[in-house]
């Protein structure tokens, strides 16, 4: 079993209801836990592929890559889950009736590997590409990204890469084409990147 984030007490909630300070200390969490999520990611990759290494070059990711797509999973839904899934579209009545309640979530081994990945995601764009660091936004919560890990260039043209990478595994399970592969999307971002 794929070993799970621990996400800290406060934390484990909708992410949109924390406080500018709660947000804060997520980020600080968050920080001060890249290393050693890295390391897992690294030793379970190693798994596999016992050459794979940490050097957070493109090559990195196409293995990575490959990893991944072996990695990830559905589980059903419990009724409670669906149940705030229903409230929380009750919240937007326009949406009632449109948006589906769905049958499956990801695994929490799934969400913790998606995790571990957008953080290596993350620091191979800071390792290649100059003026690009992990920052946060929490001016407002009607942002998307509200008090999530961003990657910003100096332009501040923010990549939301747990978000892409939950995407991907989503594409994955539910054989639909995913547009990037690991490697391909790190190409478009370095070259977004250094260009802003």
């Amino acid at each position: 079993m794929y070993p799970l984030v621990k996400i800290p007490l406060f934390a484990q909630k909708d992410i949109y209801t924390f406080s500018k300070e709660e947000a804060k200390e997520y980020y600080k969490w968050f920080i001060s836990i890249k290393s050693e999520r890295l390391q897992i990611l690294v030793r379970e990759v190693q798994k596999m592929y016992p050459k794979w290494e940490l050097d957070y070059t493109r090559n990195s990711l196409i293995k990575l890559y490959e990893w991944f797509e072996r990695k990830v999973m559905y589980r059903n839904m419990n009724e409670e889950e669906k149940e705030q899934i229903k409230n929380q579209i009750a919240k937007t009545p326009l949406l009632v009736g449109v948006i589906d309640i769905p049958e499956t979530t990801f695994t929490d081994e799934t969400v913790s590997i998606c995790f571990d990945i957008s953080v290596y995601l993350g620091d191979a764009l800071i390792f290649n590409v100059n003026g690009t660091k992990w920052t946060q936004k929490i001016n407002s919560t009607n942002n998307i990204d509200y008090a999530q890990p961003l990657i910003v260039s100096r332009s501040g043209s923010p990549f939301n890469s747990r978000r892409v990478t939950e995407s991907m595994a989503g594409s994955i399970l539910d054989k639909r084409e995913n547009l990037f592969s690991f490697s391909e999307l790190f190409d478009d971002l370095v070259l977004k990147f250094s260009n802003s």
